[in-house]
């Protein structure tokens, strides 16, 4: 069996990832969320994890740019 090492920057994304999850479910209240014109209402844990997927996906858009640059 190959000996695999964790580094310390995966440990400390998996802690920060488990701490914001937590912090996500805790927040079942329901928001009213306006976008230009539309309005609606939706459980806050669904915009922060949205919120928290988009920036993810411009940050790795940003890095694949930045490295094929």
């Amino acid at each position: 069996m190959a000996n695999k090492k964790i580094s310390v920057k995966a440990i400390i994304g998996i802690i920060i990832a488990i701490l914001f999850i937590i912090f996500a479910f805790a927040n079942w209240d329901s928001v009213r969320v306006s976008i230009i014109f539309m309005h609606f209402n939706a459980p806050l844990v669904f915009i922060i994890l949205g919120s928290a997927i988009m920036g993810s996906l411009i940050t790795l858009a940003f890095k694949k740019f930045r490295k094929n640059k």
